[in-house]
């Protein structure tokens, strides 16, 4: 409540002043988290002096806006794997490097600035992220815009997003309830999980997501009873990472057969994985070779 968080900051107030310690009050903010725009915003103090509220704030890189809509730390994540994937590009070709090393590089160099703080915003509407990504394997492919998306997943063997975040969740969501029970995070799962239990009006998106999501990759007994120890835990971790492997291949095989677009695709595919002849054949020619195959012609 506003009363109990003025006497954590009185609290803190004294503190700082028995140690001579110093708040940056220029870092410091209040944001009240509600579903609309609050009226009547309450005024916190800290000694003599005002904090002042914000309507969001960056905690950890991530940013948390008031009405817990994460599209601003969606954008912020993008703007800065934008930059990180045009210096891995103009490198890339400074070097002329293959696709499978571009492709590589893009794993370990851009996606991890892409997805940074997924496990908090990864449960939200993700469709920017799969876009960005979409346009840079379609570019190093040189395919057109409309080329069917699980074409270009097939041939190169790389993962969705969505999949990719998929596992980072559960994984965070494992580390919580394998941790210490006095551990902050571990406090607040709980009183989520119950408040999800309860079937309450106001529950929580992200436990929600966690038990959907084993319910999707056929793991509602892992929900039922979560690990318990480190070597449940680095089980789970393989588990979920096989799972999502292969719902992805399996998923991308049925859009295939599904989509008209891939007819002739259909006759030179039939799993899922990088092809080999993107690094046989010389870069410009394997990208003709792309195109071929994915009907991406004037022919």
């Amino acid at each position: 409540s506003p009363k109990d968080l003025q006497n954590s900051l009185d609290s803190l107030y004294e503190y700082c002043k028995k140690w001579k310690l110093t708040v940056n009050m220029d870092k410091t903010n209040t944001v009240v988290f509600c579903k609309g725009k609050i009226t009547k915003v309450p005024q916190f103090k800290y000694g003599n002096i005002n904090v002042t509220y914000a309507h969001s704030y960056t905690y950890l890189g991530v940013v948390m806006k008031y009405n817990n809509n994460f599209d601003s730390a969606i954008d912020k994540q993008i703007a800065q794997a934008n930059r990180a994937l045009h210096n891995l590009l103009v490198k890339s070709s400074r070097l002329k490097l293959p696709i499978d090393i571009l492709l590589s590089l893009y794993n370990m160099l851009v996606l991890p600035v892409l997805l940074y703080g997924c496990e908090i915003w990864g449960v939200g509407n993700i469709s920017k992220v799969e876009t960005f990504q979409r346009k840079f394997m379609k570019k190093i492919l040189k395919v057109n815009y409309l080329t069917p998306t699980c074409i270009i997943y097939a041939e190169l063997g790389n993962m969705p997003v969505e999949y990719i975040i998929k596992q980072r969740i559960l994984n965070y969501w494992c580390r919580i309830v394998t941790s210490q029970t006095n551990k902050l995070s571990c406090i607040m799962y709980k009183y989520l999980l119950s408040r999800h239990n309860a079937l309450d009006t106001v529950s929580s998106k992200w436990v929600t997501y966690i038990e959907n999501s084993l319910v999707e990759l056929k793991l509602i007994d892992q929900w039922n009873n979560p690990p318990q120890s480190l070597d449940m835990r680095n089980s789970f971790k393989r588990l979920v990472k096989y799972k999502c492997r292969e719902l992805f291949e399996s998923n991308v095989l049925k859009q295939i057969i599904a989509d008209s677009r891939c007819n002739n695709y259909r006759l030179f595919k039939n799993s899922v994985g990088f092809e080999e002849y993107l690094v046989i054949l010389d870069k410009s020619q394997a990208q003709i070779m792309a195109k071929w195959r994915f009907s991406d012609n004037l022919l």
